[in-house]
């Protein structure tokens, strides 16, 4: 199956720790082939979401569907094999402290194509690396490299082998200028082979440059969803009250370059 030509389905997700309703009744679809960004405050239910959809944080009620397959009814095989076809960047990074940066790169390669020699997964990590100057750490482990650098190997962990469908959580928070640059160029480029991309951001320019469709969450509700053009056209108080707090705050980072596709 060709997984970018699937949407992607929440239907009335629930979720609870026992104590509160982190999630009440989220019903959504992510269309294939084009990049939905969830947006919202902070608290409110946007990363998980992200990482429900993506089959990484389990839920109370209700069902995730890639095409008309139930992701929590899929056995453990069929679930390894579509977690081949998906990347997940971390907002923390969240990578493996026990393993240096070429461990953590050549696992999901190994995984996904089996086939590879060493020296092909070794070329292909080298050549990663060298996108973002980075070969020279790759004998370092997570700890040893700074806040920015672990969210770039956690970039280049989801993108290495090449995955139909993409999230992406806070990508270029923590990333210097350069960096940030670099992969909001590779976001274009990713949006422009027809991947399924689904992201969280606080950037407001990012999410209007390269979002197909929104999604605006409020205390764990779904408060609006829609094109990017609805969206940005909508009279929600919610929605109108958000857009100008971010406004206000957004700082003049990767805004210059993102006027126009960088590709």
């Amino acid at each position: 199956m060709n997984w970018n030509t699937v949407p992607i389905i929440l239907d009335n997700i629930c979720l609870n720790d026992g104590q509160e309703c982190i999630l009440e009744s989220v019903s959504l679809e992510f269309a294939p082939s084009s990049v939905t960004v969830i947006l919202g405050g902070s608290g409110s239910g946007k990363s998980t979401v992200l990482k429900i959809a993506a089959g990484l944080t389990p839920i109370s009620s209700g069902q995730v569907l890639y095409g008309d397959k139930s992701l929590y009814k899929l056995n453990h095989k069929e679930y390894a094999k579509l977690q081949q076809y998906t990347g997940f960047m971390f907002q923390d990074g969240a990578l493996w402290a026990n393993m240096n940066i070429q461990q953590n790169l050549s696992l999901p390669l190994v995984v996904s194509n089996p086939e590879y020699t060493s020296s092909e997964v070794n070329r292909i990590v080298d050549k990663s690396l060298l996108e973002f100057d980075m070969l020279s750490d790759k004998n370092t482990r997570p700890a040893g490299l700074s806040a920015g650098e672990r969210k770039i190997i956690s970039y280049l962990r989801a993108v290495i082998s090449k995955p139909d469908i993409l999230f992406f959580d806070e990508p270029t928070s923590f990333i210097d200028r350069r960096g940030a640059l670099q992969l909001i160029k590779a976001l274009f480029k990713f949006k422009n082979e027809g991947k399924t991309i689904l992201m969280v951001t606080h950037d407001i320019t990012l999410a209007n440059s390269l979002g197909d469709h929104f999604v605006f969450m409020r205390d764990g509700k779904v408060e609006l969803s829609g094109s990017k053009e609805a969206c940005m056209n909508s009279q929600n108080e919610h929605w109108l009250n958000f857009m100008e707090d971010r406004s206000t705050e957004q700082k003049d980072t990767v805004d210059p370059i993102l006027e126009t596709n960088p590709s």
